[in-house]
């Protein structure tokens, strides 16, 4: 390939033109490099045919020739050492080639004429020498000059034609013999330079192509060392996460070691004692009841229900802390028996009624704490009603992935403003002395709805009844 044509496939081809004018540069660096050396072959085989056709060939002709020669190839190693000087040859290796070229042409334009001017007519001796000669040097050219084309193709062309002509010329069967055999080497010549010149470019190519490959290799390096190290950081970072979950864990179970050591004492040393005045007020009650006056009596049993109210919010207490620190196997529980037996365990007033309005679903859950659910909804309403004629509805519907329950009644009612408050552990819209309540059912509610992934709110207002309603996941997937 010539670098006329190597420009050309670049301006045909812009996506290839970086990797042709690298090429390109590296076949003009091995020309000058490489063929440098067969120039300076080449003034060493001049030398050498001066002296050899010293004897058969005029000496002025051979000195003249000699010393024309000589100036060439001072050109060619003056244009070597300005690319080797120069500071960005890059930019202009076509023209450096070029100029290469020119100077490989007129030394070829030298030799060719040696067939002309200094041709041994009368030996055959020296007319074989002037062939060796000529064709060593032919060979060493080619090998020096084989990156580029032009370079070497016109200086065998330069130097073969006018020698096989000479020898055609002379007419006799011996030159015409030899004439063809030149021929014959000129363009075995010619196809060995064309396949060295396609294994110079095959081999920058495979050059380029290592380069390449290396270059992708160090990048895969690259981006291989920093997903390296992002997944170092990320085994840090999870290492960190672990160790700071384990420190969680220990600190959640230190906690909850404290809060069994306080639940010890508080069912045993804060209780004991109340049993204690429990008892006492027992005893005082039966052997000196008769003594007090009415006044003394309600101071008694006043005293007697304080007490008993520390000792159920005690019991509340303690209940609520075991609430998802203790956990039941969750089993299928059909809600329709289940809510039977608890309103006939809280057993309603006669004027109260209790309506499941329609059919309950079966759900995974903790039977116990869906029952105590249900109850301690149960029991609120009936404790707050004040009509008459009490009326508490069951209800159930189906939204998407959860059932969504209410209970609700016909008493007094809630403000808005208390629709939160009421959740929040110990907290009752009205006097414990007005209606005996330890102010942590609705919490109890609450904790266990959202320990099945629930919500519970109420909708209510001031003498309009309140429902109470709360989520939960429809763990069968019913319809």
């Amino acid at each position: 390939m010539s670098l006329d044509t190597v420009n050309g496939n670049a301006r045909e081809n812009p996506k290839v033109a970086a990797e042709i004018s690298a090429l390109e540069l590296a076949r003009v660096a091995y020309l000058y490099y490489q063929g440098i050396w067969g120039i300076r072959g080449s003034l060493v085989a001049a030398v050498i045919l001066t002296i050899s056709l010293w004897d058969a060939t005029p000496h002025l002709l051979l000195i003249a020739w000699l010393v024309c020669y000589t100036i060439a190839c001072g050109v060619g190693e003056a244009l070597f050492r300005a690319y080797r000087k120069a500071s960005d040859p890059e930019k202009r290796a076509g023209a450096w080639g070029r100029w290469f070229t020119v100077v490989s042409i007129i030394g070829g334009t030298f030799w060719g004429a040696t067939p002309l001017l200094l041709f041994p007519t009368n030996s055959i001796f020296h007319q074989a020498l002037l062939t060796f000669v000529l064709g060593g040097m032919s060979i060493g050219i080619t090998i020096s000059h084989g990156a580029v084309a032009e370079a070497h193709l016109p200086f065998i062309v330069a130097v073969y034609i006018p020698l096989i002509g000479r020898y055609f010329y002379e007419g006799n069967k011996i030159h015409i013999t030899m004439g063809l055999l030149l021929l014959i080497f000129m363009l075995y010549l010619i196809g060995t330079a064309r396949r060295m010149l396609a294994t110079v470019t095959d081999s920058l190519n495979l050059r380029f192509q290592n380069q390449a490959l290396i270059e992708v290799l160090r990048q895969e390096k690259a981006a291989s060392d920093n997903l390296n190290e992002i997944l170092r950081s990320e085994v840090r970072e999870r290492r960190q996460a672990q160790e700071d979950l384990q420190r969680t864990t220990q600190d959640l179970e230190f906690a909850n070691q404290e809060l069994k050591d306080f639940a010890y004492i508080v069912s045993h040393d804060l209780k004991a004692p109340l049993r204690a005045a429990n008892q006492l007020l027992g005893w005082l009650a039966a052997d000196y009841g008769h003594l007090f006056e009415q006044e003394g009596k309600e101071h008694l049993d006043l005293l007697m229900n304080r007490v008993s109210r520390m000792h159920n919010l005690i019991d509340s207490i303690l209940h609520y802390s075991s609430l998802g620190r203790i956990r039941e196997e969750q089993t299928e529980v059909d809600l329709n028996r289940l809510v039977s037996e608890v309103i006939e365990m809280v057993g309603p007033p006669p004027h109260i009624s209790i309506t499941v309005e329609s059919k309950l679903p079966t759900i995974i859950c903790e039977k116990t704490r869906i029952q105590e659910l249900f109850q301690n909804l149960l029991d609120n309403a009936i404790k707050y009603s004040d009509k008459p004629e009490g009326c508490i509805k069951v209800g159930c519907t189906r939204e998407d992935s959860h059932w969504k329950f209410s209970v609700s009644d016909n008493g007094p009612g809630i403000d808005e403003k208390y629709h939160e408050k009421i959740f929040q552990i110990f907290q009752t819209l009205h006097s414990r002395d007005e209606v005996e309540s330890t102010g942590i059912g609705l919490t109890v509610v609450k904790k266990i709805v959202e320990l099945h992934g629930g919500k519970v709110w109420v909708e209510s207002q001031l003498r309009s009844g309140a429902t109470f309603f709360f989520t939960l996941p429809n763990a069968r997937g019913e319809s």
